[in-house]
């Protein structure tokens, strides 16, 4: 599940940097390899653990929230995206701050589904088995609101689906791929990679697209699509659509020989906050 960010974006007027966050490529290679490399090491193991991609849609919701420097979870999303936040004065460890989330483990108790002491919805997120998606930024705040932190910098994770599904398991136990989706190709790491399928509009027939791990970076990709994108990003588009078809109906009166109407298209110090 990778979107067509930069598009999609700009079609339902979202104000997104093109930038998708101040990591590098070597940085989110890193983010996405740690969450993979902890989803496979759960206790006790997970037969369905679906195995983490990058997604540069998320990532640009995760850098658009960081630039904000606000110390609390983004309201907007909260319904549609699982989130994990991490702040630090210093200079700002990936794995160090990876690594805290997942320490939570030893709060989380899998026979009760609870916390035994202190917080865990970090690490319940982070090996949530459903959440195939992941992306992340980071932002350098001289100030940080409802904190009295300076010059701090935020990290910012947003997953898809999201996680934390009160009543639910983050994963199913049992032996590792074991219960992997039909969609399932290969058990990489303990965790189930699994193929895409989409229509491309040239033929109507179905394609399909395996899931590898990390080779280069996922704005290069094509041919995808999300539910995410439907729900949420379709729910702020409307204002703007309706401007941009008056914009059109308007250019083609004006230049007819030269704008065909298109058809319609689907739109498809540091701590870490609870």
């Amino acid at each position: 599940m990778i979107w067509k960010t930069v598009l999609h974006y700009a079609r339902f007027g979202l104000i997104l940097t093109l930038v998708s966050s101040q990591l590098t490529e070597k940085q989110k290679e890193e983010i996405l390899n740690l969450h993979n490399i902890y989803r496979s090491v759960v206790k006790p193991e997970a037969a369905d653990m679906l195995h983490m991609m990058w997604d540069n849609g998320l990532a640009l919701v995760a850098e658009d929230y960081a630039a904000q420097c606000i110390w609390e979870h983004n309201q907007a999303v909260m319904n549609e995206l699982g989130e994990n936040l991490y702040i630090t004065t210093g200079t700002l460890s990936l794995n160090k701050s990876m690594a805290k989330w997942f320490d939570e483990q030893k709060n989380y108790d899998y026979a009760s589904n609870t916390c035994e002491t202190g917080m865990c919805g970090h690490y319940t997120q982070v090996v949530w088995a459903k959440s195939s998606g992941v992306g992340c930024a980071t932002h350098l705040c001289r100030t940080v609101e409802y904190t009295d932190y300076k010059n701090a910098t935020i990290l910012v994770c947003n997953y898809y689906p999201p996680g934390n599904v009160v009543g639910k398991h983050p994963y199913e136990s049992g032996v590792p791929c074991s219960k992997c989706p039909e969609t399932a190709i290969e058990c990489i790491g303990n965790t189930c990679a699994h193929i895409e399928i989409s229509v491309t509009e040239e033929t109507g027939l179905d394609t399909q697209q395996t899931e590898k791990p990390w080779t280069q970076p996922h704005h290069l990709e094509t041919n995808v699509s999300s539910s995410y994108e439907l729900e949420f990003l379709k729910a702020k588009s409307e204002s703007w659509l309706r401007e941009m078809e008056r914009w059109k109906d308007e250019e083609i009166k004006r230049c007819p020989r030269h704008i065909k109407k298109r058809p319609n298209v689907s739109t498809v110090a540091e701590s870490t906050q609870p």
